[in-house]
């Protein structure tokens, strides 16, 4: 979802205040709360059938909730604000026996533009490859760049590292990480290192446990608690049997994180090896 800049003087987009949305018995969305800011990249993120769809429709009015409150753009949700909002789901397609010229040309007049004005796009339908990646993703910038909100679900988790500012991650309908993308990662973070170089690194004050990756080209040193990851690189740099080309922080990826959460919350649908052209900007394979 795209999101023109907001007139109300809060910073909030969006707005959802403990919503819930069952279908029968099952609880798809379970007291769910959290704010989108205005000008941001945010991802939401969770296994399939978490959630995130029937969270999205009951922000754009498709669905109701049975109980909270959902606020865009400064209020509730009304026939003038589905003008003012880009909305790209999951599932795309053309009606049958239609030229995509004429389709396109349709659409566009439904939003007040003329014929003439209306869209002239090559293979929108088509899997994105790296190239067309790119380009999406400087669109989304872009996007940002003039003010918009974008809100988008992927299940890509590198893409989400990349682009987004803040993201939330539902499981089971319930709210289980909330916050900016580096605070998320920090959060999870251990303490330990990833160098690479030469040395023995398990001979080092402070070293509990040395683990090399596949390639043995890195080695995350896990530290005791007593030990801070300066005062490691101080005792490297002072040693001349060690060669440092490369110190940094442990810091877990949201790969990891997400099948961390979502594995201990009991989900069997993790998927995160779908790529950006299988998901979408505000939708996500799920039945909920």
């Amino acid at each position: 979802m795209a999101f023109p800049t907001s007139t109300n003087l809060s910073t909030s987009t969006i707005r959802v205040e403990d919503v819930t949305k069952r279908y029968g018995k099952h609880v798809a969305v379970d007291n769910l709360s959290f704010e989108v800011h205005q000008g941001e990249i945010f991802s939401m993120l969770g296994p399939n059938g978490a959630g995130k769809t029937s969270t999205i429709r009951m922000i754009l009015d498709i669905l109701k909730p049975d109980s909270g409150q959902i606020d865009v753009l400064g209020g509730a949700f009304d026939e003038s604000k589905k003008e003012r909002i880009g909305y790209l789901p999951e599932e795309r397609g053309l009606y049958r026996g239609a030229r995509v010229g004429e389709l396109l040309a349709y659409l566009g007049t439904l939003k007040g533009m003329t014929s003439a004005d209306a869209l002239i796009i090559d293979e929108p339908f088509a899997g994105l490859d790296p190239v067309n990646t790119e380009m999406i993703k400087t669109i989304i910038f872009r996007l940002k760049a003039e003010g918009r909100t974008i809100v988008m679900s992927i299940h890509e988790m590198h893409q989400v590292e990349e682009m987004a500012d803040r993201l939330l991650m539902i499981d089971h309908g319930k709210r289980v990480l909330y916050g900016s993308v580096d605070e998320v990662r920090q959060q999870y973070a251990e303490n330990a290192v990833v160098v690479s170089g030469q040395g023995d690194w398990q001979a080092l004050p402070g070293v509990q446990s040395v683990k090399a990756d596949e390639a043995r080209r890195s080695f995350t040193l896990h530290l005791s608690s007593a030990t801070r990851p300066d005062e490691l690189l101080k005792a490297i740099a002072s040693n001349q049997d060690y060669h440092l080309q490369s110190f940094a922080l442990a810091v877990p990826s949201l790969n990891d994180i997400f099948i961390r959460v979502a594995g201990h919350n009991g989900s069997s649908t993790v998927n995160t090896n779908s790529q950006w052209g299988q998901g979408d900007w505000s939708n996500s394979h799920e039945s909920a």
